[in-house]
């Protein structure tokens, strides 16, 4: 067990032995100085709570099903996983729904 300590030590401080350095990288999101960098944020962000609505939303169903299968026959826990999974399949089509419209509401709010 020692043994694998002190390996994993080395393995978490070889940067630090070695002295690396490594530059940072400025993170970049676009110049907000027109509109069309104004819209490239908004889409981009957009983007990024879809992909984490689409992460809740399968969470949700891998809950709901952990949910039914250690209810055990308890019609509370049954009927409570059920729920979740109804829940969750509305979760989806949101999901969805608001992946299909995004390409027509960009294209509408930029004008073309």
């Amino acid at each position: 067990m020692k043994k694998l300590g002190f390996i994993a030590a080395v393995v978490a401080l070889a940067p630090v032995l070695a002295l690396a350095q490594v530059q940072p990288t400025p993170v970049t999101i676009g110049t907000l100085t027109s509109v069309s960098g104004v819209f490239t944020f908004i889409n981009k962000l957009v983007g990024w709570f879809i992909a984490l609505f689409w992460i809740a939303a399968v969470v949700m169903v891998l809950w709901a099903a952990f949910t039914y299968v250690t209810a055990a026959g308890d019609e509370k826990k049954v009927e409570t996983a059920g729920n979740m999974l109804k829940y969750a399949a509305i979760g989806i089509a949101v999901a969805l729904l608001s992946t299909t419209l995004r390409p027509f509401i960009t294209s509408f709010l930029s004008g073309q």
